[in-house]
């Protein structure tokens, strides 16, 4: 499937659907001078279906008119979608619930800065478990973040209602040997093996950390 004049592709969510295709959500409408989305969609997934933004097949929402580098995270077990948007340039995080939806945009749970913005560090993805928000920062090898150091890759939990950053890693699983590289896609992997990994020391309640298990919403 392609999809052409969406955006940057910095996130994607999977709905299930009984006895259909899955339908999933992402960035839409990119802008012209930054690539990135202006809004949201959701459609059904077509094997081998090329799609514009201006498809029929498309549902779309602008959540928050003037917004850029919109990008959708979604629980389709507790009914809530995740989004990261920038509103004059600075980057944050709204939660909405897609069971609660009015005329012209989606109900805020909650909406807080991004944490970790001010690291000027790349956002790569992100992922959403019921009111806890995952997400990657980091960047490249390069003159910033030369292959001799420890890297920046950076993995947080964000309590939502609250904005409290839980935990934060400076990840290495991903690290090279000097004669290469980390990748967009590396990073993208990773942040999946990563969730699974908190989920399950959230679900065991073992690691030290404190964490209580937060109950999905129904």
């Amino acid at each position: 499937m392609y999809l052409l004049g969406f955006g940057h592709g910095g996130a994607l969510g999977v709905q299930r659907t009984a006895g259909r295709d899955p339908v999933l959500w992402t960035e839409w409408d990119a802008g012209p001078a930054s690539g990135y989305g202006r809004g949201i969609c959701r459609f059904p997934f077509i094997d081998g279906a090329v799609l514009t933004s201006g498809s029929r097949c498309l549902t779309t929402w602008r959540p928050l008119p003037g917004s850029t580098s919109n990008a959708p995270a979604l629980d389709p077990d507790s009914g809530l979608l995740l989004l990261r948007y920038k509103m004059a340039g600075e980057p944050r995080l709204r939660l909405v619930d897609l069971r609660c939806t009015a005329p012209g945009g989606l109900r805020p749970l909650a909406d807080l800065p991004q944490p970790g913005a001010a690291l000027g560090l790349p956002f790569q993805g992100m992922a959403l478990h019921a009111d806890h928000a995952y997400q990657l920062l980091g960047s490249a090898y390069g003159p910033d973040n030369p292959v001799s150091s420890p890297g920046n890759i950076r993995l947080y939990r964000i309590h939502l209602p609250s904005g409290k950053v839980e935990q934060q890693i400076l990840d290495r699983t991903a690290r090279a040997p000097p004669r290469m590289s980390e990748t967009e896609s590396a990073y993208g992997i990773h942040i999946l093996r990563a969730v699974e990994v908190l989920r399950t020391v959230e679900a065991r309640g073992f690691g030290g950390s404190g964490w209580a298990r937060t109950p999905r919403a129904r």
